[in-house]
């Protein structure tokens, strides 16, 4: 860094410190999509899934990093699937599915939250823990979804191998993980990006120890966390978790 840039970066920290922030320098290793474009570099990645994908803004970014991959983005609350099938009507690489992953087909009530929709789950809230979220976060059982694992959804779709695998599912990742036994076991997917909670925020939702504890048991093994999150007393609350599978790791040398 020249010296004019370390004086730029000097009056931004100033200025910030006067605004009550904190100004650092910026790392390509602490964000999360620039992580896993260059784990993927020269992997020409054809399958991705987006499980949680709200209104699709993640699988409209995975689907601008990745332009020759086909992007399926799972989404069971009903007004955010009809926002996301707008978006993925002008997307012809998105594909939107109405279901919720878990880890039995079949269906489930889902916990909802007409304000916060983002934050709807297959869980309710947990009784003890709630000053880790919004007090309009709150749950309320709804509509019941149809639910399906991924080893019978890539069984019925043809698909071979998984590039990229991402969860966001509020608290229901340990479900998913158990209904895809077969593609991580003979290591079927390259990359997972997965929401990992370190304190409750759903009943029985799992932690990250426990969330390390299933990957690893299949030979994923933890990348990165990114986009920490903080309770108001510091607490780490949630982030995001990159695990790479052994077969990712040996091809591109990581």
């Amino acid at each position: 860094m020249s010296a004019i840039h370390v004086r730029l970066l000097e009056g931004i920290q100033a200025v910030g410190r006067w605004l009550g922030l904190k100004v650092t320098r910026f790392h390509p290793e602490q964000d999360k999509w620039l992580t896993q474009a260059r784990l993927l570099a020269g992997c020409e990645a054809r399958v991705i899934l987006d499980v949680g994908a709200n209104i699709g803004q993640s699988a409209q970014r995975y689907a601008g990093m990745f332009g020759e991959a086909d992007v399926h983005a799972f989404e069971p609350f009903p007004q955010s699937y009809q926002a996301l099938t707008n978006m993925a009507s002008a997307q012809p690489r998105i594909i939107a599915h109405q279901l919720a992953i878990a880890d039995a087909r079949g269906q489930r009530p889902l916990f909802e939250n007409p304000v916060f929709h983002a934050t709807s789950s297959l869980l309710p809230r947990p009784s003890a823990g709630q000053q880790y979220f919004d007090p309009q976060a709150t749950l309320t059982e709804g509509a019941t979804v149809r639910t399906e694992t991924l080893d019978d959804f890539a069984r019925d779709q043809g698909i071979e191998q998984i590039d990229i695998l991402k969860l966001d599912i509020q608290g229901a990742e340990a479900l998913a993980i158990k209904g895809a036994q077969q593609l991580l076991s003979a290591q079927r997917v390259g990359l997972i990006q997965i929401e990992v909670m370190f304190v409750p925020h759903y009943e029985n939702g799992p932690l990250f120890a426990e969330i390390h504890q299933l990957l690893s048991a299949h030979g994923y093994s933890l990348f990165g966390l990114y986009d920490l999150e903080f309770a108001a007393g510091g607490q780490l609350r949630f982030a995001d978790a990159i695990f790479v599978s052994q077969r990712l790791r040996a091809r591109q040398g990581v």
